[in-house]
């Protein structure tokens, strides 16, 4: 009888040792889930979040907007260019024909 037992006990200790292996990764990836979750759900770090976010966000505008700038300036100094080098030869050809 105590034969039958211990086979028993080694049996049931052989189906827990595959199925713990098998599942080992997504269990452990299930309960870090869990427990960061319910680190989520709390409303101050939940708005501390969207703080840092908004944030984030800004900054990245800020950037943008001073490129924006920065080209806006450089395309109208080169119209500005344009239009006198455009000038300086309608000048240039008007006094040819005077002559």
């Amino acid at each position: 009888m105590e034969q039958i037992y211990y086979l028993f006990l080694m049996c049931i200790c052989a189906v827990g040792i595959f199925f713990a292996g098998v599942y080992a990764k997504p269990l452990a990836r299930f309960y870090k889930r869990l427990f960061t979750r319910k680190k989520r759900n709390d409303i101050i770090a939940r708005i501390e979040q969207l703080e840092m976010r908004v944030a984030l966000h800004t900054k990245k505008d800020k950037v943008y907007l001073n490129k924006f700038d920065e080209m806006e300036k450089l395309f109208a100094q080169r119209e500005s260019d344009r239009k006198n080098k455009v000038r300086k030869q309608v000048i240039e050809y008007l006094q040819e024909l005077q002559k």
